[in-house]
């Protein structure tokens, strides 16, 4: 575990009227430490870990009043503060989050440590908490502070990659090449059951039991190392619907008339390629999409393959709707038909 870093010391020390009374923190050794630089990955010839905050699952001990010491661990299912007399653990008690966090932990510890030890007056242990759990949550070890959860995920963590796409892909690449793969409305909504799900399919017998503020502890840093990438397969789900159809127009004749939209759906009038609604709707029905045409719309005009908005053609005793797309987005190579005039009309734009 690392020291405690000389800023954080000279705070304590500049408390004069609080030194009068008690001495300054005393680090002992730590219960627990890591080394944060060291990945399990960190070996010659292989992909090596990208550089991550100092983290930490464990604090103390650390005076609190004559020779009573408190040290902080992370612990399977929460947080264990254990309160020792001259190196003698006396009381241990486990809270869900940090104690700092917890709205009574004050309270219940002053009442544990005067139980144990009736001469001490709960009233001025409880401040000397307060004092105390204020002082290690701003410190540099204080905020190196993970969870068990956490630490192993981190220490795990070789790479992140978002595949950039219409709906991103977030890849965590762990130590050993196995993937974790989130949608990104699981990282937006930082419930940590799909973190447990996914991590318990890459360790079968390590459940993790991570929490909301675990996840969301690894979210900050997935994000700060993560690189986008092109995604491995489509950028879109709307590819599924718009290369079929492709196809499927570049197999039929086009006419350059009007009536070509009630022969075979489609009529190019040199700059725009209008494509019958019934030949897209089809499409989109094939894929269920059906009723989500406006979606497709968008897409395809964000990929610049829509350019004109859907208008009304007004064909003889014949109404055909279609959408207006550029030339080539049907392959140069089609037949291109002729069919006898049916009383062209300019289309009226609805």
């Amino acid at each position: 575990m690392p020291e405690v870093h000389n800023r954080w010391l000279s705070l304590w020390r500049d408390r004069a009227s609080f030194l009068v009374s008690y001495p300054p923190i005393q680090w002992g050794d730590p219960v627990s430490s890591s080394d944060p630089g060291t990945s399990p990955n960190d070996t010659p010839g292989m992909m090596s870990q990208p550089e991550r905050p100092p983290i930490q699952t464990a604090i103390g001990p650390v005076n609190l009043i004559w020779d009573i010491s408190i040290t902080i661990e992370a612990g399977h299912q929460g947080w264990i503060t254990t309160f020792s007399k001259a190196g003698t653990a006396i009381i241990s008690h486990e809270t869900k989050a940090e104690p700092w966090l917890e709205k009574k932990a004050t309270k219940e510890f002053s009442d544990l440590l005067h139980s144990a030890i009736p001469e001490l007056n709960k009233g001025l242990v409880r401040e000397r908490l307060k004092e105390c759990f204020t002082e290690i949550q701003d410190s540099p070890d204080g905020q190196a502070l993970v969870s068990e959860a956490v630490s192993r995920i981190l220490k795990e963590t070789i790479s992140v990659s978002i595949e950039r796409s219409d709906f991103p892909s977030y890849i965590i690449t762990l130590a050993g090449g196995r993937n974790l793969s989130f949608k990104a409305q699981e990282i937006a909504g930082q419930s940590p059951s799909p973190l447990n799900v996914y991590w318990l399919s890459v360790h079968p017998k390590e459940p993790l039991n991570a929490n909301k503020r675990d996840f969301q502890k690894v979210i900050e840093y997935w994000l700060s190392i993560a690189e986008e990438v092109a995604p491995a397969g489509a950028v879109s789900p709307w590819e599924a619907i718009a290369e079929p159809l492709q196809d499927k127009i570049s197999q039929l004749s086009v006419s350059h008339e009007t009536a070509g939209l009630i022969r075979n759906g489609l009529y190019d009038d040199g700059e725009v390629l209008w494509i019958s609604n019934v030949l897209i709707q089809a499409e989109l029905k094939k894929q269920g999409k059906d009723s989500d045409a406006a979606s497709f719309s968008r897409y395809l005009k964000q990929a610049g393959y829509l350019i004109h908005p859907s208008k009304v053609f007004r064909i003889g005793n014949f109404i055909r709707r279609a959408w207006g797309f550029r030339s080539d987005f049907r392959s140069s190579e089609a037949p291109i038909s002729s069919f006898a005039s049916l009383e062209d009309d300019e289309g009226d734009r609805i």
